[in-house]
């Protein structure tokens, strides 16, 4: 499917989905380009591939308009593209409207040899960002959502697809799509590390304080911290730890320290495998923090911190914890650093992923996050054996390579 594309720095080692080659030069192709072709459609009353509202780039994206309850609309890539590599099936949409389950708008992927894969409903927890709030519960039909489904959804990794199917029910008014990207994995950013070998002494929390509706507020502490394994610490299961004095503060109650939480029955924590289990951190029987955005990563003072994929600094600056370096990259990524003693790169300066060093490691350690349009995402994954509770945030694809 194609809509309106932009394949800038190929960032975050997108690649659009019309087959273009990626490029260090930002160029974007508006409309369908040569590459694709209509494959067919059924109960389609109108499509207009130079509609107005405009996506998030370009001038135009795809206006289809269904003449009934269900109907459906395809199109083929004059030459399949492999998913090898990649992890995510990503795309913008508006003018949907559901209120629970979207049961109005299903995907599925045309394999090379023409078996379909899918159809998988898209549901609120694929969708960037959230719904509003109760009581309207409904998505605003004049804005454009990102909507993220891993590819292991649809069964499609390591296979041929030549073509995207937007089937959609319930709708009386026109749906436009835009930006059909798929997403490869992430370099790690600590040189001769793995992000499933390098030790991790605070995670990214997926339990961070909600309203009365289920919905983040900010960064804030709610005595529980869950790992992406699903592993949980409660403050009601023991004191937070004495010892670390020195964790940040809760962003919603200032001089609150975001400590270490225990497991019910005192048992050490796992995440993996990678937690730190050293004598400073309690023999790993307290998880680190409460309202963490991010993950940290112990390292000597001075380690090279590189792009975990390709993009142009938005931000590099200096803090009173330490430097600062943001990467822009496509389809609204955007890695984060922190704690860093020294900057390598300026604001505007294009980076290679796993090439170019961003700076050095300050703090004891390397504070890394992950954001899609503006909402933080784990690049684990989710694999706990319970639905996610960062889900109100943006589906958690696992990005690392």
């Amino acid at each position: 499917m194609v809509l309106t594309s932009t394949l800038a720095w190929s960032a975050l080692e997108c690649t659009a989905i019309q087959g273009a080659t990626t490029s260090s030069e930002p160029l974007y192709q508006d409309g369908f380009s040569a590459g694709w072709i209509e494959a067919g459609s059924y109960n389609i009353a109108s499509r207009n591939t130079a509609a107005t509202p405009v996506g998030r780039v370009g001038t135009s994206a795809l206006e289809v308009l269904y003449a009934t309850y269900w109907g459906a609309f395809e199109m083929h890539r004059m030459e399949p593209i492999n998913t090898s590599g990649k992890r995510a099936l990503v795309f913008r949409v508006r003018g949907i409207v559901s209120t629970a389950e979207l049961d109005q708008l299903y995907i599925g992927l045309d394999r090379s040899d023409g078996v379909i894969l899918g159809y998988l409903p898209v549901t609120n927890y694929m969708i960037t960002p959230d719904k509003p709030p109760f009581p309207s519960n409904q998505y605003d039909t004049n804005k454009w959502y990102t909507v993220t489904i891993p590819l292991t959804a649809f069964n499609a990794q390591n296979t041929k697809i030549k073509g995207v199917i937007f089937m959609v029910g319930g709708l009386a008014t026109p749906i436009y799509l835009d930006e059909v990207w798929l997403v490869q994995g992430l370099e790690f950013p600590l040189g001769g590390m793995s992000p499933y070998t390098a030790t991790i002494n605070g995670v990214l929390d997926h339990h961070m304080a909600v309203d009365g509706n289920g919905l983040s507020i900010g960064n804030c502490a709610d005595a529980y911290i869950t790992a992406y394994t699903g592993e949980e610490g409660r403050l009601q299961f023991g004191a937070p730890n004495p010892v670390v004095a020195s964790a940040p503060t809760n962003a919603c109650a200032p001089g609150v320290p975001l400590n270490g939480y225990q497991k019910n029955g005192g048992a050490a924590f796992s995440v993996g495998g990678q937690y730190d289990m050293t004598g400073g951190n309690d023999s790993g029987i307290f998880l680190y923090y409460d309202g963490h955005t991010g993950y940290d990563y112990p390292v000597s003072n001075g380690t090279p911190v590189y792009a975990v994929a390709n993009g142009v600094v938005q931000e590099s600056s200096a803090h009173s914890y330490g430097d600062t370096v943001v990467v822009k990259h496509q389809n609204g990524y955007t890695s984060h650093y922190l704690h860093l003693t020294t900057r390598n790169v300026f604001v505007g300066q294009e980076v290679r992923a796993g090439v170019t060093s961003i700076g050095t490691t300050g703090a004891g350690h390397l504070h890394f996050t992950m954001q899609l349009y503006g909402e933080r995402v784990d690049p684990y994954g989710w694999i706990g054996s319970y639905p996610d509770p960062a889900r109100a945030f943006a589906v958690n694809t696992r990005l690392w390579k």
